[in-house]
């Protein structure tokens, strides 16, 4: 998933907050009404032992809107990896910035799907005119995503995230995310992402692209 640890937090914080804020910020992903439309090619999949040691950067915009996001996920033996993120948007003197870290397990379910479930800490701060506008919250967040490899060179990633914060003043403090990325692979170590994800409580979806930087197999 493109940027998913980073910016899941990031689309929540903006959808609880927008309102008293001029920022409608959004992360990545897609409706998974579209990933399971997918499936059948999935089924089609050349068998593989997909690695997850990776750095991935990218680009949402929503509304006109754009936000940065960074990601990036460490394997730990087979089955364990260490993931983080971080997300920078500013706008009209309103800037927003989250950091994630946390830890996932890698269930292999067969030659060409993976179960992914990550759950960790986020940071969530948000400044005016550079002065800190007292909204510095602590969370946590927890996520499921199902690796499809669609052929040789793509990956389809549908995923459900929930984040809770865990002091809010205002508004809702919690949140469920799902969506579904496209992972293209254009070389052994390199891939471009596109996205599309959604909330229950969103005005609108979010499109995001990136790119990953890895190995696409162990």
């Amino acid at each position: 998933m493109v940027l998913r640890t980073g910016e899941t937090q990031l689309k929540h914080y903006s959808e609880n907050y927008g309102a008293q804020h001029p920022c409608r910020l959004v992360s990545i992903g897609a409706t998974l009404s579209l990933a399971f439309a997918l499936l059948t090619a999935s089924l089609e999949a050349q068998a593989t032992d997909r690695a997850y040691s990776y750095g991935s950067i990218g680009y949402a915009n929503t509304d006109g809107l754009d936000a940065l996001a960074g990601s990036g996920s460490y394997e730990v033996g087979g089955n364990v990896r260490i993931v983080g993120g971080a997300s920078y948007a500013e706008t009209r003197g309103f800037t927003l910035r989250t950091f994630s870290l946390g830890a996932g397990y890698i269930a292999r379910l067969s030659a060409s799907t993976d179960l992914i479930l990550d759950a960790g800490l986020l940071n969530v701060e948000n400044q005016v005119f550079f002065i800190d506008a007292g909204d510095d919250n602590w969370g946590g967040f927890g996520g499921a995503t199902l690796r499809f490899a669609a052929g040789e060179s793509v990956d389809i990633e549908p995923s459900l995230s929930y984040v809770k914060l865990f002091d809010v003043d205002f508004g809702d403090d919690d949140q469920f995310v799902y969506g579904v990325t496209a992972r293209f692979w254009v070389a052994s170590r390199l891939a471009l992402e596109v996205g599309i994800n959604d909330s229950k409580d969103a005005r609108d979806p979010t499109f995001s692209f990136g790119m990953r930087f890895g190995p696409k197999n162990r």
